[in-house]
């Protein structure tokens, strides 16, 4: 059944009816909090935050191919053998050996290192492409569990768009989603790595007024990410960052432009049964 509507969602097949391509959308997140809970023996932190998705996406053609390729009309710090598009490959390859190669466009409007989740997105969204492409039939779940092996983030994108996020980030809670919340949400061009943000972390300097426990830590890990983050705060006094940073954020409608700074307004979103975002 032909799920996908035009223009923003687009199925192809070749002469014999066999699922040859899919354009999809891939959506950001953000974090409304995170809490850090602790550190387990393999120096991976226990969190504990409640995500949303976003109607910021990037927008991902992936098709059958002789090889994996990566094409973007952008400059990308990376290619498919270096990304987490060959991560997801080799996931499935392990599972269903001898699986056919893929070539993806992207087209990224998602900024990268920037708290937003846009890479863990673009995993989820070639998890499900190659999961309709090839007919494997497997559930959200499964496709989630697939996620979990490649980023902690990942599985978020298989839920309904709200949701509680536990453990390592993989351990989830649904949510009911509330479609159409505003956001405003600022950039600054940093790409902040999150390893070195939790390698700056200190259980015993965590803020606990703080809604995101991460942020101290990324100035730490990122000094001059604290000048631009004072900037922001002397207007928007509610300001929150999100995951790692280096997004931040605040309710309601704003315009950055007005006070110089680099920005949009986003909305929550919902995936409804098993569609894909939209």
């Amino acid at each position: 059944m032909l799920l996908w509507s035009l223009p923003l969602q687009t199925i192809a097949s070749n002469h014999i009816g066999i699922l040859v391509s899919l354009t999809l959308l891939s959506p950001a997140k953000i974090n409304l909090d995170f809490k850090i809970l602790g550190r387990r023996e393999d120096g991976y932190h226990l969190i504990r935050s409640e995500m949303v998705a976003l109607d910021l996406f990037d927008r991902i053609d992936i098709s059958l191919s002789d090889k994996n390729y990566l094409n973007s009309s952008q400059n990308l710090p990376f290619q498919f053998s270096n990304s987490i598009f060959q991560k997801v490959w080799e996931e499935f390859n392990q599972r269903f050996p001898g699986i056919p190669n893929f070539e993806i466009i992207l087209d990224k409007k998602i900024p990268i290192g920037a708290g937003l989740g846009g890479g863990s997105s673009n995993a989820a969204t070639f998890i499900y492409a190659i999961n309709k492409i090839l007919g494997l039939d497997l559930t959200f779940l499964e496709m989630g569990a697939i996620g979990a092996k490649v980023g902690s983030d990942v599985p978020f994108f298989f839920t309904n768009g709200r949701a509680l996020a536990e453990g390592t980030g993989t351990d989830l809670t649904q949510y009911d989603p509330v479609p159409g919340i505003p956001y405003t949400l600022l950039f600054d061009g940093i790409q902040i790595l999150t390893p070195l943000v939790y390698k700056s972390v200190d259980l015993y300097l965590l803020d606990n007024d703080a809604k995101n426990q991460l942020e101290r830590f990324a100035m730490r890990a990122y000094p001059s990410y604290e000048i631009i983050w004072k900037g922001w705060k002397s207007v928007f006094a509610d300001l929150q960052m999100s995951g790692s940073g280096s997004t931040a954020f605040v309710r309601g409608i704003h315009d950055p432009a007005s006070h110089r700074f680099d920005g949009c307004v986003c909305r929550t979103i919902a995936r409804l049964g098993d569609r894909w975002y939209e």
